[in-house]
Order: structure tokens, then C-alpha cells, then sequence
């Protein structure tokens, strides 16, 4: 049984992450170059110092052009390392598929499990892998444009970590009611699916009874439950945006005035108002950004607990299978399917003896296949008593049965 939880894709991939965190630092780097390129260029011309002023526009425009270059290298690589995340989550999901019995895989249809493969995993892409790559890039920043700030004055260090601090904190305001819209509308995503599944198997039977519209009455409904959940789940996203949205701005609004009275004091040059304006806002946008990433962040959680929750079939400490000798004997063999109140099965007896031939003849419907499934090792919630040359069925591993049975 593999374990899925974000953190261990992100450990498994560990030398990618280790370059796309150089990638990052690099990006990052040519913005506070810019931004004190610019400020130093305002201190020029308000000092009439024409060559050092186009000196600073230079480089402000060198900064910036190797910016763009940094976006696409960021965005291609980013995408490369996701993909490679992608594959290795789908084919731990059906690994685990493949490891659970007969039974547990039938307690839900097929679309469910398309539903993990494709739209699942386009929200651990969404809201898990891109967020986690926007918290490094958030930390990068606020590291950088910080130790650039430092360089200015100790006192507006001290202002923006304050103000930071309570940006952090504002996000848990929402946090547990957007896990529950994330939850409800992952499970509308997969109703959906399987749904539209149902509706387009259904096909050939509603053809011959002239109720083709049926496929698209169900697909109709179903979209409009999963829209209102992603309604809801975009309401509430707005909300928390707005909210937090208000302070960052308000915060950078504060930012500039205090900028304006170390001016005022003398301890700043004219142009330093601008540097300092926009690297604060830099850590401030950065603080609001990572408070939206750690909520979708911690969005993606139920998504891999409903992974986690696939039980692989119990081996351990399970009879290893031979070839039959003398016989499979049932007896007293009752049977009811999970979805009915009847058993199909009650008190059966009947003795497969090695060697011979044997017909199960009786009405559709009657338990035939049922039986059947249950010596394959299929379904395994029977009462009664089924051995096979002597041993229980309970005792055999089902995979080791499985092979002795065409």
C-alpha cells in the first residue's frame, strides 16, 4: 500500500525541486534589481545627475529584460517537473486499484475511479503542486526584497514583519469552511463523471425505448449540481480574497506613507520612497499570495485521504494454493448483495470433487454466477463454510486460488 500525500511526490522528485528552487532565486532577483535601479535613478535626476540617472535605467531595463527570459524558463520547467508528479500520482492510484479485492472495487463504479485519474488530479495540479511552487516563489521573494529593505533602514524591517505577521494570520479565518466546499465539490466532480458514464452505457437500452433525451436530461442535471458547488466554492474563495486583499493594500498604503516620513526626517534620499514602497509591496503581495496558496494547499488533503482510504487486499498470513487433490466442499453457503434486503444464496450445499464435470443449471437470477464468484475468491462476505481440500476459504490467499481456476 503506498501512502499518498503531496509532500512525499514533492520528496520523490527532490533533485527537479532542487533545480526549480535555483530557477525561483534567479527569477526573483532581477525585480529587486529593477526596483533599486529605479529608485537610485530618481535620486539621480533629482540631483541633476543626468549619466548616473540613464546608468540606472540601463540596468533597470537589463534587470527587467532577463526577467521575461526567467518566465519562460520558470513556467516551461515548472510544467515539466508537474507532469512527471502527475504520472507517478495516477500510477500509485491504479497501483492501489490493482491491489484491492473484487468486492471493495465494486463498491463504486467505474467513472468514480476516471474521476480520481483526471479530475482530481487536476486539482492536486491546481490547487496543490502550482500553490507549492507559489509558496517557495512567495518565500523567495520575501526574503530577498527583506534583506534589500534591511539596507535602507532597520525600522522599516521591522514595520513590514509586523504587518506580515498579521497577513499570515488572517487566511485561518476561512480555512475550515473552504476545505469542506473543496471536499463537496470534488465529489460533485466525480458524480458527474460517473453520472455521464451511466447516462452514455445506458445508450443501446434507451435507443430501443425511444428515451434517448434521458442521456441528455442526466448530463444536464448533474452539471448543473457540480456548477453549484463551484459557485459556491468561488463565492467563498472571493470572500476570503477581498478580505485579505484590503489589508495587504491598506498595509502598502501605510508603507509608503511611513517611507515618506523617514524622507521627511532626513534619513532616506527623495528616490528611496519608491524602492521602498515597491519592495514592501513585494512582501505584502507576497504574504497575501502564500495565504491563498496555503488555503488551496491544504485543500488538496481530502483528496488524498480518499486515496489513502483504498484498503489492498489482506495476503498476509494466507495459505498459498495447490493444485486441487480431492475436492471443494460448500456448506450452509448464505449469500445477500450489500444493495438488497433478500439473499440470493441461503443454505446452500454442494461438493466439487477434482476430476469431474459439474453443470449449474437454474433461472436467470437465481444465484448462478454468484456462487461462482464466490469460489473465484471474488466476493468474500459469504456465511457459511467453504473449504477447499480441507482448508478454509478464509485461510487461502485469493491471489494464489486465482491461479488454479481458468
Amino acid at each position: 500500500m503506498i501512502v499518498m500525500q503531496l509532500k512525499n511526490y514533492l520528496h520523490r522528485f527532490r533533485q527537479e525541486n532542487l533545480l526549480m528552487l535555483v530557477i525561483i532565486g534567479v527569477y526573483n532577483i532581477f525585480p529587486v534589481v529593477s526596483n533599486i535601479s529605479e529608485g537610485n535613478a530618481l535620486t539621480a535626476i533629482a540631483h541633476l545627475r543626468l549619466p548616473q540617472f540613464f546608468q540606472y535605467v540601463s540596468i533597470q531595463l537589463a534587470a527587467y529584460t532577463a526577467y521575461c527570459l526567467m518566465i519562460i524558463a520558470k513556467k516551461r520547467y515548472q510544467e515539466i517537473v508537474t507532469q512527471k508528479i502527475d504520472t507517478a500520482i495516477r500510477s500509485d492510484i491504479t497501483g492501489n486499484l490493482s491491489r484491492i479485492n473484487y468486492q471493495d472495487y465494486h463498491e463504486k463504479d467505474d467513472g468514480i475511479y476516471v474521476s480520481w485519474l483526471t479530475n482530481d488530479v487536476n486539482t492536486i495540479n491546481t490547487q496543490g503542486i502550482t500553490e507549492f511552487y507559489a509558496v517557495v516563489d512567495g518565500w523567495v521573494t520575501i526574503v530577498f526584497n527583506g534583506i534589500s529593505l534591511a539596507f535602507y533602514h532597520y525600522s522599516i524591517v521591522i514595520v513590514v514583519l509586523a504587518l506580515s505577521g498579521i497577513l499570515i494570520e488572517l487566511p485561518k479565518v476561512f480555512r475550515k469552511r473552504l476545505n469542506t466546499a473543496s471536499l463537496q465539490m470534488t465529489k460533485a466532480n466525480e458524480q458527474l463523471t460517473s453520472r455521464i458514464t451511466d447516462a452514455l452505457e445506458g445508450f443501446d437500452p434507451l435507443f430501443m425505448l425511444n428515451m434517448r433525451k434521458n442521456i441528455q436530461k442526466q448530463t444536464v442535471s448533474a452539471s448543473n449540481s457540480l456548477a453549484k458547488q463551484k459557485v459556491s466554492f468561488a463565492s467563498l474563495m472571493g470572500l476570503n480574497a477581498a478580505f485579505i486583499n484590503f489589508f495587504s493594500v491598506l498595509f502598502q498604503i501605510g508603507m509608503l506613507g511611513f517611507a515618506g516620513w523617514l524622507v521627511w526626517r532626513g534619513i532616506l534620499q527623495v528616490g528611496s520612497i519608491i524602492t521602498v514602497s515597491a519592495l514592501a509591496s513585494q512582501v505584502f503581495g507576497s504574504f497575501t499570495a502564500l495565504s491563498f496558496s496555503n488555503m488551496d494547499l491544504h485543500t488538496t488533503r481530502p483528496i488524498f485521504d480518499k486515496f489513502n482510504a483504498v484498503k489492498p487486499e489482506d495476503e498476509q498470513n494466507k495459505q498459498p494454493v495447490s493444485a486441487l487433490t480431492a475436492r471443494i466442499q460448500v456448506t450452509q453457503l448464505n449469500y445477500t448483495y450489500p444493495d438488497s434486503d433478500h439473499p440470493i444464496l441461503e443454505n446452500i450445499h454442494f461438493s466439487f470433487e477434482q476430476g469431474k464435470k459439474y453443470a449449474l443449471v437454474g433461472d436467470s437470477g437465481k444465484g448462478k454466477s454468484t456462487l461462482l464468484n464466490i469460489l473465484a475468491g471474488k466476493l468474500l462476505n459469504y456465511q457459511g463454510n467453504i473449504t477447499y481440500d480441507g482448508i478454509d476459504y478464509q485461510k487461502l490467499s485469493m491471489q494464489s486460488l486465482r491461479q488454479h481456476l481458468l
